[in-house]
């Protein structure tokens, strides 16, 4: 991490052309689907540009991303209860949830947004079920920055939400800073009293003639935006007289209002914001030239993974971190592939996470986990983390593995570990909307010193929960991502670049092929539906067969 003195005083990510432009999120109330994707937008311009490729438009569906985030998936997951999915609120945590399952980011064409006026909410908004898992990119971490301003918060007599204020953490700042330099725009919440775009006049804590906004007292955040840039000089009297913040300094921010709202769509927020939080970098997996991703497969059971509305308290960790309950998940290969990596989700900062993989063999009580690989790994920040096998593992087809993981980090002065399951229950009346959460036997494991145990199995809940909690049990937020090692002969139709698989590389190779008859593939290979020709019916046989293996080639 570098130190403030390294950073300049004022840096635009505008100034770079590694930033979208300002969207509009009426008729919605979805800002949380645009700050996300504005960050991640940002993030993938970036990318390009570091690896000297050519800019991508970058410019991805809220409308996919709100509209997935609260229809079931499977059964499972977060579901709107008398309100358009397209109204709820959010936060990271779902958008988190929604775009690591490969669930989006799809481009604006596949499902755009289909107006802004109040006549447009009677529109039908929904996205066909055969669109969810367009992806153009696919999110690969999400880390939470610490807040400048610390903010502790307990619940009221009156059941509502209380903030003291506990004084500034000032290196955040420059956390947040390096973020922006090494990851780009960045996603934040904060509590916004003007609420909608075309308010008129001050409000409490905005100045409408410089856009300067901040918040003298804690209050919990209601928007979400994208922080572009910062500048060290900006005045704190830009700010209302009366509730000017404690020094200069602001955060450039791109709204959600379009750009006749504000400084073309921006304004200014100060370092010293009492509501803003969620700080949050967002990171892709970019399709390299051939239109491949990282990884191939992603297995996983969490449908409600970080967006769940309930957490488990950290556990205090015993004397013996080996006596520590860990969590574990087990899956099935669908084909011979090769596991490569696998995600990590810390409740806290400063986790250390312990990984271990097993090869399953035998049934019932003669069960037996193999190991295979293990190793530690540590993150600084919460959030959502891939993390790549030091020795990727290898597994036929039908051959099941399981993946283990032990967490821990430091909550309230004590040593901790947390357990990340996900957690069901019904709360419309309060949120708009209920979460399902699922779990069948043989996929999600606590396992203990002396053996495991299968979540599915009778009076688990009630040890993790207590009786008659009226909460459901999940699953174990662990995904496997593999990628295809199962070899196909030169000339096995769809395999066009002759290379032995059948993945994304063909797609792409196929797709440059038919705009351009120079480039180089395996002819007899390319004629997919074996009809003579080489032309778009074998692009669309071969895209179908990528999204479900059981569509006949040749």
């Amino acid at each position: 991490r570098s130190s403030r003195a390294t950073l300049p005083a004022q840096y635009d990510l505008r100034d770079q052309g590694l930033v979208t432009g300002v969207k509009f999120q009426n008729p919605w109330g979805n800002c949380w689907a645009f700050s996300a994707l504005s960050a991640l937008e940002g993030n993938v311009l970036l990318q390009y540009q570091n690896a000297g490729r050519t800019l991508p438009a970058a410019d991805y569906s809220e409308r996919h991303l709100s509209w997935f985030a609260y229809t079931l998936e499977n059964g499972e997951g977060s579901y709107a209860v008398g309100t358009n999915p397209m109204d709820l609120g959010g936060f990271a945590g779902r958008s988190v949830s929604v775009l690591s399952r490969w669930i989006g980011a799809a481009d604006e064409s596949v499902a755009p947004y289909l107006g802004h006026t109040a006549a447009d909410r009677d529109r039908d908004w929904s996205v066909s079920e055969t669109q969810r898992y367009t992806s153009t990119v696919h999110l690969q971490n999400a880390e939470y920055l610490p807040s400048p301003a610390q903010v502790s918060w307990t619940v009221g007599a009156d059941g509502t939400y209380q903030g003291t204020f506990l004084g500034y953490d000032l290196a955040a700042i420059t956390e947040i800073k390096q973020a922006i330099l090494d990851y780009g725009v960045i996603e934040v919440g904060f509590y916004a009293d003007q609420s909608t775009p075309d308010a008129q006049g001050n409000g409490e804590y905005i100045q409408n003639n410089t856009f300067a906004h901040y918040t003298d007292k804690p209050l919990i955040a209601n928007h979400a935006v994208s922080i572009v840039g910062w500048d060290d000089d900006y005045s704190r009297t830009n700010f209302i007289a009366g509730k000017r913040p404690p020094a200069d300094g602001a955060w450039i921010v791109k709204n959600n209002w379009d750009t006749d709202w504000g400084l073309d769509g921006y304004f200014y927020l100060s370092y010293y914001d009492l509501s803003a939080c969620d700080f949050v970098i967002y990171v892709a997996d970019i399709p390299d030239a051939d239109g491949a991703f990282d990884y191939d497969n992603n297995y996983y059971y969490d449908s409600l993974g970080m967006s769940s509305v309930f957490q488990l308290y950290p556990w205090i960790t015993p004397e013996d971190r080996d006596q520590a309950m860990r969590v574990a998940n087990k899956f099935t290969a669908e084909s011979g592939e090769r596991l490569k990596a696998v995600s990590v989700t810390t409740d806290l900062p400063d986790s250390v996470v312990m990984i271990n993989v097993y090869r399953v063999s035998g049934a019932g009580d003669s069960t037996i986990w193999e190991y295979l690989t293990g190793q530690v790994v540590g993150f600084d920040y919460a959030g959502y983390h891939t993390v790549e096998l030091e020795t990727p593992q290898d597994f036929a087809a039908g051959e099941q593995f399981v993946v283990e993981q032990a967490i821990f980090s430091t909550y309230e002065g004590e040593s901790v570990y947390t357990t990340p399951i996900e957690i069901g229950g019904d709360y419309a009346d309060v949120t708009g909307y209920n979460q399902t959460a699922t779990l069948q036997p043989d996929q999600s494991y606590l396992v203990f010193s002396d053996g495991w145990v299968d979540m599915s199995e009778e009076g688990v809940d009630a040890f993790l929960f207590g009786e008659d909690s009226g909460l459901q049990l999940g699953n174990v937020m662990i995904k496997a991502f593999t990628e295809d090692t199962q070899a196909f002969p030169v000339g096995t139709f769809g395999d066009v670049t002759g290379d032995g698989y059948i993945n994304n590389k063909d797609y792409s190779r196929l797709k440059s092929y038919l705009a351009d008859d120079q480039v180089e593939l395996v002819l007899d290979a390319a004629d997919v539906v074996a009809d003579g020709w080489i032309n778009n019916k074998d692009l669309a046989r071969l895209k179908a067969y990528l999204a479900d293996d059981t569509v006949p080639l040749g």
